[in-house]
């Protein structure tokens, strides 16, 4: 019982980090987008940051994929 406990809190637990993983790169695109509209006195900066956070949404995408594998993992034993 307890098992299938644990296991239920983790798939909830999963689910609840996409949107966040979601909103987080919702937020990263609208300040990408206004730092592209706004006049830039320095170009050469504004091309050496990361386009709309892709490296955080990255990592947001692996954790995901890791409380799911542990997850399914758990589900197994």
């Amino acid at each position: 019982m307890l098992h299938r406990v644990r296991s239920f809190v983790n798939t909830l637990l999963a689910a609840a980090m996409l949107p966040l993983a979601v909103w987080s790169l919702l937020c990263d695109w609208l300040k990408f987008r206004r730092r592209r509209s706004e006049p830039s006195s320095e170009p050469a900066a504004m091309a050496a940051t990361p386009i709309i956070g892709e490296f955080q949404f990255e990592r947001a995408i692996e954790a995901y994929q890791a409380v799911i594998d542990a997850a399914l993992e758990e589900d197994r034993s």
